[in-house]
């Protein structure tokens, strides 16, 4: 029978008050316990099975630079800020969104990453974030951006969010349409959608009045409007309150 009062029983007693919401004492005890079945996880951890699965996300991503398990819960620290810094160049990461001015989150990050070959969504960038957070290697520092025009504002909400739907534009700009389209033509954004109809930044000259030769075929981005007096048909561009508008970098 396992001494109650030995070093392992208080190193578990540790874990399980400090573990409570945090992701590397979560992370040492499923490395620790050698299990990664999605059950035994909830089990251990006491967790959802969604908590659960993002956990083995991460764990999927750091075992292969895991020679051996950690025998303490500081030489894990060490080894997770090892793997981030230079296996995962989560340091290469922020040091490329700082540069640009972008923010670190979840969206910019993911995106950064696949430039580094590492495929990772926006769940498990947020996760590598509060990590980094969690093992003091990242901190935030607040810069201010002074903002002259209205198109300038709508570059900074979309950098803030990295996508919104146009509706949230539209709902804050009267002029939606045309900042977006300004800042399409400028290759500053992409418009999700808009590339089925053959419109290119390079061939739209007037929104309102689209030559029918260029468009490839009719969509929600397409209004078809009869000159009343000469009943000539003409196209405009609109674009739908459900595009998707994302912040090309």
């Amino acid at each position: 029978m396992k001494n109650p009062l030995s070093a392992d029983f208080f190193l578990n007693i540790v874990v399980l008050l400090v573990s409570s919401q945090s992701i590397t004492y979560d992370l040492f005890r499923i490395i620790t316990n050698e299990s990664f079945a999605i059950e035994t996880i909830m089990n251990i951890l006491g967790v959802s099975k969604s908590t659960a699965k993002r956990r083995l996300n991460l764990i999927k991503l750091i075992l292969p630079y895991i020679a051996q398990k950690p025998q303490s819960i500081d030489e894990f620290k060490y080894l997770l800020v090892t793997i981030l810094r230079d296996k995962l160049r989560i340091k290469d990461a922020i040091s490329w969104l700082t540069k640009k001015l972008l923010p670190v989150t979840p969206y910019f990050l993911a995106k950064v990453l696949s430039r580094f070959k590492l495929s990772v969504d926006e769940n498990l960038a947020r996760d590598l974030i509060n990590l980094s957070k969690e093992l003091e290697i990242l901190e935030f520092r607040r810069i201010g951006i002074f903002v002259e025009t209205d198109e300038d504002l709508v570059r900074e909400i979309l950098i803030k969010k990295g996508y919104v739907l146009f509706k949230e534009i539209k709902r804050k700009f009267p002029n939606a349409r045309d900042l977006v389209l300004s800042l399409w033509k400028k290759g500053e954004v992409k418009i999700h959608g808009i590339e089925k109809t053959g419109i290119t930044p390079s061939t739209l000259t007037d929104p309102d009045n689209i030559p029918l030769d260029i468009i490839k075929e009719q969509s929600n981005f397409i209004e078809f409007e009869e000159d009343i007096e000469t009943g000539e048909i003409r196209a405009k561009l609109v674009i739908p309150d459900n595009a998707v508008i994302e912040f090309v970098f």
